[in-house]
């Protein structure tokens, strides 16, 4: 299998192992859920290879929903989508020749969008409870 592909398949894997944490500790959290998908576009094209985390802002009791962006696009079929709440919107953009950490110790992979829209984050959006699907895209500039 060539490098590229295990390292995909390393990175999915992580994050469908935190997506899927709540789950596998046995809770069915009963929230009202949101299932989002949407086009992540930076400086007018697609990001290839990214990460959407979905965070909580502070006075709002919900669990982090992280989930892969691939060739622009993401969804959250696999956390089985994001609880009605406010939060911040953390967009992270890997190059994918950049090696995947797999343990600590390792570098990081090279950031390659500012921080507003990650560590620094200005994004936010708000589920509201009853809302089902939302379509939403995030098309960020330099």
């Amino acid at each position: 299998m060539p490098r590229d592909a295990i390292r995909e398949n390393k990175l999915t894997m992580l994050v469908v192992i935190f997506a899927l944490l709540p789950l596998a500790v046995g809770c069915d959290d009963g929230m009202d859920r949101v299932k989002m998908s949407g086009k992540v576009i930076y400086d007018g094209k697609p990001v290839q290879d990214g990460m959407i985390r979905f965070m909580p802002k502070p006075g709002t009791e919900r669990p982090l929903t992280i989930e892969p962006i691939k060739n622009g696009l993401y969804n959250t079929n696999t956390s089985g989508g994001v609880p009605s709440g406010s939060y911040k919107v953390d967009i992270r953009s890997f190059n994918p020749d950049d090696p995947i950490p797999m343990g600590p110790g390792e570098p990081e992979r090279r950031q390659l969008l500012p921080a507003k829209y990650n560590n620094r984050t200005e994004l936010e959006i708000t589920l509201k409870p009853g809302q089902k699907k939302l379509e939403h895209d995030f098309i960020l500039e330099k």
